[in-house]
């Protein structure tokens, strides 16, 4: 059985938190391994307000942490304040040493930025090959099966048509999915083709497209079906209904599943597949 003295060193004895930018990017920084360390060792006693090369490491000649201190402010990593005292007899004498990393941090701070703009750069380049959506319900497939059922081909979505949806909010993606209702209920076919480019070139009709749902709401059959029907004699058909209409979901999904998909669209539809032979079994039992 171990210790407890040993198992509580930590919060015993104390530790020194160290950015990890400052171990990994030590190279580029362009610090010594002397240099790391020193800073280490200046960031433990932080807290104080002066400090003597003894406390800073006694085990360092204070030539040594000089040069130290030197180099860092001439790399431009550090400030500090040298505090002298003149005693009875007119001696200089050193009180302590105040240091200032902030110029460091600002560093750091500025790699971290970098690294965060190369990958959120990484990340929008990689999502010009994916459709990125944030629920189960999908909102394109639905938009790419309406422009399947009305013009009777595949629609193909261009690098900039699935880099637009990506950037909408999850609300907004849904909006997608009723494109052709509103250009049937408005009559807008012999106007308009309503290829996603359209909407993501002219923010006005997109703008349309919203104000149009957002007036037409769209019911949710089978939400409503799942819901405690209001009259309790009538159990039986609310379950009927609801299995046909779970029948026709898997009807379509299998449809859509016998046809071309890419990757991301045939794991969406598996899924959902999946997911209403689920309900079906549940009806069943």
């Amino acid at each position: 059985m171990k210790s407890s003295s040993v198992s509580n060193y930590i919060q015993r004895d104390g530790f020194v938190m160290v950015s990890n930018l400052l171990i990994a990017y030590q190279s580029e920084l362009g610090l010594s391994d002397r240099e790391l360390m020193f800073i280490i060792k200046a960031i433990k006693h932080k807290e104080n307000y002066k400090l003597h090369d003894e406390q800073l490491d006694p085990n360092v000649s204070p030539r040594t942490l000089q040069r130290c201190r030197k180099s860092l402010k001439e790399k431009g990593y550090l400030n500090y304040k040298i505090w002298k005292y003149t005693d009875e007899k007119g001696h200089i004498h050193t009180e302590g040493i105040t240091y200032d990393f902030s110029p460091l941090e600002e560093e750091l701070q500025r790699i971290s930025n970098l690294i965060a703009e190369e990958k959120e750069s990484q990340i929008n380049k990689e999502a010009e090959n994916y459709i990125i959506e944030y629920g189960e319900d999908s909102p394109i497939i639905n938009y790419l099966n309406d422009w399947e059922n009305h013009y009777g081909d595949k629609y193909r979505l261009t690098p900039a048509e699935k880099q637009w949806y990506n950037k909408l909010s999850e609300e907004d993606q849904q909006y997608v999915s009723r494109i052709f209702d509103y250009c049937e209920d408005l009559h807008l076919f012999k106007e308009i083709t309503p290829r996603l480019i359209l909407f993501v070139k002219t923010p006005s009709r997109w703008e349309q497209v919203k104000a149009y749902v957002n007036e037409n709401p769209k019911e949710n059959i089978i939400s409503c079906l799942e819901e405690e029907p209001e009259e309790e004699k009538q159990p039986t058909k609310v379950k009927i209904d609801k299995k046909l209409i779970i029948e026709k979901e898997i009807k379509r999904a299998q449809q859509a599943l016998n046809g071309k998909l890419d990757d991301i669209q045939r794991m969406v539809w598996e899924d959902y597949l999946k997911d209403k032979l689920e309900e079906l079994k549940e009806i069943g039992e």
